[in-house]
């Protein structure tokens, strides 16, 4: 019954990444300097209380999976789920807080930086997302 939520969990942040990666990030570079600034403060307070419930559920429920029911499989689910903890504070909450900090034409590498590096996250979570399709369509657990 948890591997349904634990899909809930999954496609939450597989469709956000996505929409991070394919529209958010890029369209970053639309805005001028002094729009991005104040855009950008809003935007990380708002986007916060999306994305962190998200990935403190997909972390807690895949954790609780690997606790109850352990395999290879689970454990590498949850390895990568670490990882992206680990991306998103060492390197995308810093990149943030330049964004904040940078003036004029700082800003325009570090827009590109933040959709660059993001592959890295929308690639895992993309594998996280087809694993736990995998796992719920496919009921043998590995």
């Amino acid at each position: 019954m948890y591997n349904v939520a634990i899909l809930i969990f999954d496609t939450g942040v597989f469709v956000l990444v996505w929409l991070v990666q394919l529209v958010i990030y890029p369209s970053f570079c639309h805005y001028t300097s002094d729009m991005l600034k104040n855009w950008h403060k809003v935007y990380t307070k708002r986007v916060t209380f999306v994305v962190l419930p998200l990935m403190l559920g997909q972390l807690l429920f895949n954790l609780f999976n690997v606790i109850s029911a352990f395999s290879a499989l689970n454990m590498f689910k949850l390895l990568l789920i670490i990882t992206t903890w680990l991306l998103t504070f060492g390197i995308f909450i810093p990149l943030h807080a330049a964004v904040d900090k940078a003036m004029g034409k700082e800003l325009n590498p570090l827009t590109k930086k933040l959709v660059q590096k993001n592959w890295y996250r929308t690639l895992i979570w993309s594998v996280v997302f087809l694993i736990a399709v995998f796992q719920v369509v496919i009921p043998y657990r590995f």
